[in-house]
C-alpha cells in the first residue's frame, strides 16, 4: 500500500471518528478500518499534526485533500477562525457575500414567469403545491425515474458494468437526500420523505443523487482510479475537503445534462404518469431563474455565522432572497448548524459554477469531471495562449512574466488563444517569417475570463477560438492571469 495515501486514510477515518457523517464513504482495505475503530479516537488536537503530511505532499489533489483535513481538524481542536477562512480551508474556495441586486434581477424574471396574485414567494410556493407529488407515489415515481436516467446516462457516457444503486426512503434527516457509495460499484440513496416535493424537485433528486450524479461519478472513479490507476486516496469520500465541492458541481449539472437533452420528455412523462400536470420547459425556465437564489444561502450561512444575524433574521432572509417557504428555511438553518453541513452550503453554488464553466471549455468536460482526479484550481483557471515575435517576448520577461505589454496604436484588439495548436500555427507561419523569430507563450487566467471576453472564431477557421481583448482593457485582462506566463516553443525562420 503507498504510504502516503494509507496516512491519508487514516487521518481522514480518524478525523471521521469525532463527527458521524464527516466520511461519506469508505472502501479502501477494511483492516485499516478496522484498525482505527479499535483505537481510542485521537484527540483533534493531535490530527491538526496533518501539517506534517502536508510538508511531505507536492502541490496537487492529495495536497488539497489534505489542506481541508487540517483545516477541519482545526475546527475540531477548538481553533479561533472566521467562518470564511474556515470554508474556503476545507473547499478551496472563499464565499463572499453576493449583492442582493442580482437576487432582485432573478426575482423580475421570476415575475415574469410566475404571473398572478399574491407576493413571488406565494404564487412559487403555489406552483410547487400545484405540482406536488402524492406522498405514497414518490418512492415508485423514484424508482421509474432513476430506471429511465440509468438507460439515458448509459448511453450519454457509459457506465461500469455491475454498478447500482439501493434506494431507501428515510424521515427526521437534517438533508434532503443522500448518497453513500458503499464500494463493489454499489451506491444507497436515502431519500427524505419529510419534505414536500414537488414534480420538478423530484426529478432533480433523482438525477442529482443517481444517474448521472453522484452515484455514476463514484463508481467511475472507483473504477478508473482506485481500480484502474491504484489510487487509493480515491477509496475515500471526506465531507470537508474540495473533493465534495467538484461532487455537488458534477451533481447540481446531471439534472441540465439529461432534462435539457433529448431525453428530457420521457423523464417528464414519468411525473405525468404519477398523476401531475408537468410543463418540464416551463419548470426548467424557473429553474434557470432561480438559480443565482441559490448564493443567497451562502450570504445567510454568512450573516449567521460572521454577521451577528439571529437565526430569525437569517430564516427571514431564506424566505425573502431564496424564496424558500418557512419549513425549507428551517430546515436550511438545522443544515447550517450541524457540524457535517455547516460549511457545506457553498459547495451547491459554487460547484454549479467551476464544473459548469469547465464543461463549457473543455472537450468531453462532464465525462472528464466524472473519470478524471480534477482539482479545484483545475476549475478556477484556464489555459491560454499567445504567439509573438521578440519584441513583446521581451516586455513579457520586463515585466516578470506577469503581464502583456500594452498595445501600440496600431493594434486595438489583444488576440490570446485557447489551444498551443493555433498558437503554433501563428508563431511558426506568420511571427518567424515575418520577425525571424516566433515564440508560444503559455499562461493561466481565472476561469471568470471566458465569461468577460468569451471565445470567438479565429481567422484560421473554425476550430481556432481566441478572445477579443480590447486594448483598453488590457490591464483588467492582466489582473485575472495567475501564476507566470512561460515560454512552450521557439520557432525560427
Amino acid at each position: 500500500m503507498n504510504e502516503v495515501a494509507e496516512r491519508y486514510l487514516r487521518l481522514g477515518l480518524q478525523i471521521g471518528r469525532h463527527v458521524d457523517g464527516m466520511v461519506d464513504a469508505y472502501f479502501g482495505p477494511p483492516e485499516l478500518a478496522a484498525a482505527v475503530d479499535a483505537e481510542p479516537p485521537v484527540d483533534p488536537r493531535a490530527l491538526v499534526a496533518a501539517e506534517g503530511l502536508l510538508d511531505e505532499l507536492e502541490d496537487g489533489w492529495l495536497r488539497d485533500q489534505v489542506v481541508g483535513l487540517r483545516t477541519y481538524a482545526g475546527v475540531l481542536a477548538g481553533e479561533s477562525g472566521s467562518y470564511a477562512d474556515e470554508v474556503e480551508g476545507c473547499y478551496g474556495v472563499r464565499p463572499t457575500h453576493t449583492d442582493e441586486a442580482v437576487f432582485v434581477a432573478a426575482h423580475e424574471q421570476l415575475e415574469e414567469l410566475l404571473p398572478g396574485e399574491g407576493s413571488l414567494a406565494e404564487r412559487y410556493a403555489r406552483r410547487q403545491d400545484a405540482t406536488r407529488v402524492p406522498a405514497e407515489r414518490i418512492e415508485p415515481t423514484l424508482v421509474a425515474v432513476i430506471e429511465e436516467a440509468r438507460a439515458q446516462t448509459r448511453d450519454l457516457v457509459g457506465l461500469p458494468e455491475g454498478e447500482g444503486i439501493d434506494l431507501e426512503i428515510v424521515h427526521d434527516k437534517p438533508w434532503w437526500a443522500s448518497c453513500n457509495y458503499l464500494g463493489g460499484l454499489r451506491s444507497r440513496v436515502a431519500v427524505n420523505v419529510d419534505l414536500p416535493m414537488s414534480a420538478m424537485e423530484l426529478l432533480v433528486l433523482a438525477l442529482h443523487e443517481t444517474y448521472p450524479g453522484h452515484h455514476v461519478e463514484r463508481a467511475t472513479k472507483d473504477v478508473a482510479l482506485v481500480r484502474g490507476r491504484g489510487l487509493l486516496e480515491e477509496a475515500i469520500v471526506l465531507v470537508p475537503t474540495p473533493q465534495s465541492l467538484i461532487a455537488e458541481g458534477i451533481a447540481k449539472l446531471a439534472p441540465e445534462v439529461l432534462l435539457d437533452g433529448e431525453g428530457g420528455p420521457a423523464l417528464a412523462a414519468i411525473v405525468h404518469d404519477a398523476g401531475v400536470e408537468f410543463d418540464l420547459a416551463h419548470a426548467r425556465a424557473v429553474e434557470q431563474a432561480l438559480e443565482p437564489c441559490d448564493w443567497a444561502q451562502v450570504n445567510a450561512a454568512l450573516l449567521l455565522h460572521e454577521g451577528g444575524a439571529s437565526e430569525a433574521e437569517t430564516h427571514a432572509y431564506l424566505e425573502r432572497w431564496a424564496l424558500l417557504t418557512p419549513e425549507w428555511a428551517d430546515h436550511m438553518l438545522r443544515f447550517f448548524n450541524e457540524p457535517t453541513s455547516r460549511s457545506y452550503v457553498l459547495t451547491y453554488a459554487a460547484g454549479r459554477e467551476l464544473c459548469r464553466a469547465y464543461v463549457a471549455r473543455e472537450p468531453d468536460g462532464f465525462r472528464r469531471l466524472l473519470s478524471d482526479q480534477v482539482r479545484v484550481r483545475d476549475l478556477q483557471t484556464v489555459t491560454l495562449f499567445r504567439p509573438t515575435g521578440q519584441a513583446e517576448r521581451d516586455l513579457v520577461e520586463a515585466s516578470g512574466w506577469r503581464a502583456f505589454p500594452p498595445r501600440l496604436p496600431e493594434q486595438p484588439i489583444f488576440y490570446p488563444v485557447l489551444t498551443e495548436e493555433y498558437a503554433t500555427k501563428i508563431a511558426r507561419d506568420w511571427n518567424a517569417r515575418d520577425g525571424n523569430v516566433g515564440y508560444v507563450l503559455r499562461f493561466e487566467v481565472a476561469a471568470e475570463a471566458l465569461h468577460r471576453w468569451p471565445p470567438q472564431q479565429g481567422a484560421a477557421g473554425a476550430t481556432f477560438r481566441e478572445l477579443w481583448v480590447p486594448a483598453e482593457e488590457l490591464e483588467e485582462f492582466n489582473a485575472v492571469i495567475r501564476g507566470r506566463i512561460e515560454t512552450v516553443a521557439v520557432y525560427r525562420s
